[in-house]
């Protein structure tokens, strides 16, 4: 018994390090993604000789709303789900756990909360 709390404590540890790491990596690829959004962004602001101020205003505003949200959220979403899959032992699936927080960091500490409970 001792050694199966010492098993799953491990488990919890090397699942909040994939969860920070894939955080961190996720923090990268949003800023990475942010600076090409934001030159893009601007390059599509810009006025041209048959384009008014308005209309290059109105594409700016297009291309951001349809294409950093979405892209967003699948990033966000694939990561939290390897990440919560990462952070639960086979043994203690249970639908319940699935995605209890919106913030992955906090659902972690749930499950903490719940192993220390056990």
């Amino acid at each position: 018994r001792l050694h199966e709390e010492q098993q799953r404590q491990k488990n919890v540890e090397a699942a909040e390090e994939e969860q920070e790491r894939l955080y961190d990596e996720e923090l990268r690829d949003l800023a990475e993604h942010e600076g090409e959004e934001d030159e893009e962004a601007e390059e599509s602001r810009r006025p041209t000789p048959g384009r008014s101020e308005e209309e290059a205003a109105s594409e700016a505003r297009r291309t951001r709303t349809t294409e950093s949200e979405p892209s967003r959220r699948s990033r966000s979403s694939q990561s939290r789900t390897a990440s919560e899959a990462a952070a639960q032992s086979p043994a203690r699936r249970s639908s319940k756990d699935e995605g209890s927080a919106a913030d992955p960091l906090e659902a972690l500490r749930q499950r903490s909360a719940q192993y220390e409970g056990l």
